[in-house]
């Protein structure tokens, strides 16, 4: 029986996708920019509680400016490229799910393929829980290479490493092998530590199904909460103008 021969496969984020994410964020620049001026005249006028509110804004932005500067380089870097008798690997320095540098090739031949394997990982986002499914690949020498992570709701069409895991696994005669489901701590934390182990015991099934329902209530929590503070911000607004409309 003949070999099957596989046809080079590559991934990559879209030109479109680049350029719209550098437009995004060069034009969030100007505002982070000028934030340092905006506290300093709040403090010089002497409104010190406008100047605080505003502070915590600029730092909960400047780590969101961050991280979206991350992704973006993420986009502009990653590539990976699966040939017919090897592969190749430009991807990022996976701190948890977050894309951080250095960049680094990994070339490798399938044969040099010891296990692929995948999990999903429970991870917080500030106190939103976030559900994502790392992949990785082994290699004979015992060495774990992360390939990336997807949202297992919302998977990246540019990068969809669930079936990039899939496709190496399958070129390389292997099983594509799933550790579970464990919980994986702050999302952000993990920038600092890493994720946890691969060797960490998974979740039961009724365990991750009760996070994975949790989830989803918080976040229908969060609608309703957010829908609550903007009917009552449109209306007080509206209470407003009718107040004065009617008093002139």
């Amino acid at each position: 029986m003949a070999e099957e021969k596989h046809s080079t496969r590559i991934y990559e984020a879209s030109r479109g996708r680049k350029i719209i994410l550098i437009i995004v964020f060069t034009c969030l620049i100007p505002f982070f920019i000028s934030l340092p001026f905006m506290i300093y005249l709040r403090l010089s006028k002497g409104f010190y509680y406008d100047a605080a509110i505003l502070s915590l804004f600029a730092i909960l932005f400047a780590i969101w400016m961050i991280f979206l500067g991350a992704h973006i380089l993420s986009s502009l870097r990653t590539r990976i490229q699966l040939n017919e008798q090897d592969a190749v690997f430009n991807v990022p320095n996976w701190r948890g799910p977050l894309p951080l540098l250095p960049y680094r090739t990994i070339s490798l031949t399938y044969e040099n393929v010891q296990a692929v394997e995948s999990r999903s990982e429970i991870y917080r986002e500030a106190i939103i829980p976030v559900l994502m499914r790392a992949s990785s690949i082994v290699t004979r020498d015992g060495e774990r290479h992360i390939l990336g992570y997807t949202k297992e709701q919302a998977t990246d069409p540019a990068f969809p490493f669930s079936e990039i895991s899939h496709e190496v696994a399958m070129r390389a005669g292997l099983p594509l092998s799933d550790k579970g489901t464990i919980h994986a701590g702050g999302q952000y934390l993990a920038a600092f530590r890493g994720a946890p182990s691969w060797d960490k015991p998974p979740l039961s099934p009724a365990a991750v199904q009760t996070a994975r329902k949790a989830a989803q209530k918080f976040w229908w929590i969060m609608i309703a909460i957010s829908s609550a503070i903007l009917v009552a911000g449109v209306s007080i607004e509206l209470w407003r103008v009718g107040v004065q409309g009617f008093a002139q």
